[in-house]
């Protein structure tokens, strides 16, 4: 197989794929007015379970200057505090990006830095959950038996795959479009397509691949029956609350404001934690022996979910109260990865060069069947192989997410924790203080990654010396799946499945442009995850070749 060509493919970042930045101008100064007057007025007694609220817009108009340099980062410098590793206006809250080991720091245990109270916020400012001690002090004493239940099924290989299988990627990606005057399946009618002629369609791909990605992830974990159930109206309450009032609740506006996009937002989420107190509602009945509401199918439940019911149950949660901890696996498992897969398959589409070179390499692993364009579909598809044995497909999958920047993870100070930055100096940091590791700094930073504005799908191979093998490893790349303790248990099953929905996809569909022309990606907006205006193309199946 021969390498990709070179300019056009590996030269700047193709349109749209700009890195967003903050302009430096007088939105940026009134920004560090905002953050000195939430210190002032807004700020959080030390003695509070919750973040300070200034801290996430601390956190953001520090990483956006840092990136964009000119004349903030120097009154980011006057400002920072413990020398010059870290930025911050406040003594509550340090941010640094040039730790010696970021992984090695954040992986230190919840008695020097401590995941829970970054959650708890989350909890309470964004997802509705009553800043209870009750109810803190059960999360507390539960948190790492629910998380082990997460780990048993998603941290090894064997469990991944069961898993992916559960949710039936072969046969969702047959089914994207149906090219009938009546969409079939949620995720194309909701993607508002256009039957153009008996094999095309025009439609929303980015809602669509979404909402794919969406359904496959809660059919792995709460069942088919509970997607069938309740899917049409679950996603998308989910989207609308992670667009519309996830941020903005975050940083602390309160639910009361006239916006209608937050008072909406709350309203969404507010259903979701009733039809997940629904869901636990009969779970408790199927593990207790009673008859299960309307007769619901609860065979295909995740391990996942019958033993976190479980830990629910010993630690005395209520219904309710498991449908509030509950919500931060449906938003952790549903922010990123759709949106990782989606990006990833406009990277395939729009990179001249890349796609024929990926479905060449693909194509061992995954068997299509029919003898026509018409019914195509995928007869295996090799999870393993596809996570192993293409290292081109891999490394560009870790490209597109170097490039859409990253998390930040964020840990609360419970005893004196030292701080070894890359010079090898060392910092203390003060208990009942709060500390943020962006990881967007390092992912563009050109003394790890040369040329770091430039799109380059094989950055992540490596050659074994010995054997001549090309492997694919993510190694320092920090992405939407967080860094060291806090590091996303589902990464595995995240990467597994984003590769697997994107081979079954390349290898039946093709996408154009509208108007005939070159695919373009759609342009991205800084302060969303999802193109604004989604990603009208024209699909089509691919044309039948043999054997793929």
């Amino acid at each position: 197989m021969e390498g990709i060509p070179k300019g056009p493919t590996t030269g700047k970042l193709p349109n749209g794929w700009s890195i967003p930045r903050i302009q430096v101008g007088p939105s940026l100064l009134l920004g560090i007015v905002v953050v000195a007057a939430c210190l002032v007025l807004l700020s959080t007694s030390r003695k509070s379970r919750l973040m300070p609220i200034y801290i996430p817009i601390e956190v953001g108009i520090t990483v956006s200057a840092l990136q964009r340099g000119g004349m903030l980062p120097k009154i980011l410098y006057l400002l920072r505090r413990y020398g010059r590793p870290f930025f911050g206006i406040s003594a509550r809250h340090q941010i640094t990006h040039n730790l010696a080991d970021s992984d090695r720091f954040l992986s230190q245990s919840h008695h020097a830095l401590d995941n829970i109270p970054v959650s708890w916020n989350m909890y309470v400012r964004c997802l509705g959950v009553q800043d209870s001690k009750t109810l803190y002090d059960k999360y507390f004493a539960a948190s790492r038996e629910l998380l082990i239940a997460v780990e048993k099924e998603f941290l090894n290989e064997t469990g991944t795959i069961i898993a992916i299988e559960r949710g039936d990627i072969k046969g969702k990606v047959a089914k994207l479009v149906s090219f009938s005057t009546q969409p079939r399946e949620f995720w194309e009618q909701r993607a508002a397509p256009k039957l153009l002629q008996d094999d095309v369609v025009e439609l929303d791909l980015a809602s669509a691949v979404r909402d794919l990605t969406a359904h496959v992830a809660l059919e792995v974990i709460y069942g088919k029956d509970f997607v069938d159930r309740c899917g049409a109206h679950f996603i998308p309450d989910m989207w609308y609350f992670m667009d519309n009032a996830f941020l903005p609740l975050l940083v602390g506006l309160p639910t009361w404001l006239p916006f209608n996009s937050i008072r909406n937002g709350v309203a969404a989420c507010t259903r979701l934690r009733d039809r997940l107190a629904d869901l636990f509602r009969r779970i408790e009945q199927y593990q207790s022996g009673q008859p299960v509401d309307y007769n619901a199918d609860m065979s295909d439940l995740s391990t996942t979910a019958l033993e976190r019911n479980k830990t629910y149950r010993k630690y005395g949660f209520n219904i309710n109260e498991r449908a509030d901890i509950e919500i931060g696996i449906v938003f952790g498992q549903n922010a990123n990865t759709p949106v990782m897969t989606f990006w990833f398959l406009v990277t395939l589409y729009t990179v001249p060069g890349l796609l024929p070179l990926v479905r060449e390499e693909i194509s061992p692993y995954i068997t299509i069947s029919g003898a026509n364009n018409t019914s195509n579909e995928i007869a295996s598809l090799d999870h393993v192989g596809l996570y192993k044995q293409c290292p081109l497909f891999k490394s560009a999958l870790f490209e597109t997410v170097r490039v859409s920047g990253g998390s930040v993870p964020m840990r609360y100070v419970s005893r004196p924790v030292p701080a070894t930055m890359a010079d090898g100096s060392k910092h203390m940091l003060q208990p009942g203080t709060w500390v943020s590791v962006p990881d967007a700094l390092s992912n563009n930073n050109p003394s790890i990654y040369p040329s770091p504005k430039d799109f380059i799908p094989e950055r992540f191979i490596e050659v074994n010396e010995r054997t001549g093998e090309k492997v694919a490893r993510y190694g320092r790349l920090k992405g939407v799946w967080g860094s060291g303790a806090g590091v996303c248990r589902g990464r595995t099953y995240a990467i597994m499945e984003a590769l697997s929905i994107c081979a079954g996809f390349i290898s039946l569909w093709d996408v154009e442009a509208l108007d005939g022309g070159p695919l373009q990606p759609p342009p991205k907006d800084p302060h969303r995850k999802m193109p604004v205006n989604g990603w009208r193309v024209r699909v089509k199946r691919r044309a039948y070749v043999g054997p793929t």
